[in-house]
């Protein structure tokens, strides 16, 4: 068996047929008698005619009734709390999907361009490569030099381009002097020129032990010494200073010639990596009339010399190549004699 009782509005003089389980009901006769006008006097008389313990059992009652009436009160506080609490809960995963939606949206964007870009570059890389190639075939000088005349003007339009899709973006050109000393130690994610392949890269790592730098430029991954990159700060690229158009072919040989370096060092890259540098590297050198070069790839494994050597075998602007004697090198060096323009 258990108790139980029903509330009673003493206000009212009604009952709320309210069931309070586990609860004996209280007599609330004097509450109602007063309510009714009963006179004070007779209600006082028979409030004193009512036994100790019948008092203190009724002051029990009223006490657990005036408890459970405030633990409902909190327990109606904590439900109307938890209502709140899934409802900004909810709120803020509406809002979190909607950040990440419009986030992805905008990588997605930015991909896209950058794909653009990259197509764009690899299209009109395909389009030197095979204008190149037309010319290593081509014996008649003035067909040739027609051809690097519209190879030329085809590389400005792409590069104009590009160019577009960066319009407005108010980047400044700082000339690319000749002897330059980094103003400070780079850091990884410092932006940097990288002066042998003529692009912007980023660094990925400062100078180690052997003095090298990683540097990520687009797809190429490379380690270089200092003096192969320049620091940019802010909005800035470098450009080549101008040189004179109109010159004769014998004297801008001779002027080349005198100025160009006789070495290349790609120690720290890899195959595809070094060839792509070297590849432009050979064309500026038989344009200047060198005889000879020296590539500086380092010992190590003898992978990357291996792979370089495969090319080096099938490539006709060159006539013979070798490893370094005594004193240029040795195995961490190949000498390539050069076929004349």
């Amino acid at each position: 068996m258990q108790n139980a009782s029903c509330e009673f509005d003493v206000e009212t003089l009604k009952p709320t047929y309210h069931l309070v389980v586990g609860t004996p009901g209280k007599s609330n006769a004097f509450a109602i008698s007063e309510k009714l006008g009963l006179p004070a006097d007779i209600i006082a008389r028979a409030n004193k005619l009512i036994e100790r313990d019948d008092k203190r059992f009724e002051d029990v009652i009223e006490r657990l009734d005036t408890d459970r009436i405030a633990m409902e009160r909190e327990k109606e506080k904590a439900e109307k709390l938890r209502a709140d609490y899934e409802r900004f809960k909810e709120e803020a995963e509406a809002d979190l999907r909607r950040r990440i939606a419009k986030n992805e949206e905008e990588i997605h964007r930015q991909a896209a361009k950058a794909k653009q870009i990259l197509d764009s570059a690899r299209a009109s890389s395909e389009f030197i490569f095979r204008q190149l190639e037309d010319l290593r075939k081509q014996e008649d000088r003035e067909k040739r030099n027609a051809m690097m005349a519209s190879a030329r003007d085809e590389v400005r339009r792409r590069l104009h381009e590009s160019e577009e899709l960066y319009e407005g973006l108010n980047v400044k050109e700082v000339s690319l002097e000749d002897e330059y000393h980094l103003p400070r130690p780079v850091v990884a994610g410092d932006r940097v020129y990288l002066v042998t392949v003529g692009t912007e890269g980023v660094v990925t790592a400062p100078k180690d032990k052997n003095g090298l730098i990683a540097v990520t430029a687009g797809i190429l991954k490379t380690k270089v010494t200092e003096d192969k990159i320049r620091l940019l700060d802010g909005k800035q690229t470098f450009r080549r200073k101008e040189t004179p158009k109109k010159v004769s072919e014998g004297k801008v040989k001779k002027t080349v010639s005198s100025t160009f370096s006789p070495e290349i060092d790609v120690r720290g890259m890899i195959g595809d990596d070094a060839w792509f540098v070297i590849d432009k590297y050979i064309d500026d050198a038989v344009l200047a009339g060198m005889p000879s070069v020296r590539i500086i790839h380092g010992k190590g494994t003898g992978a990357l010399r291996a792979a370089l050597w495969k090319y080096f075998k099938t490539d006709k602007r060159i006539k013979s190549y070798r490893h370094g004697e005594y004193g240029e090198g040795d195995a961490g060096v190949t000498v390539l004699t050069l076929k004349p323009d």
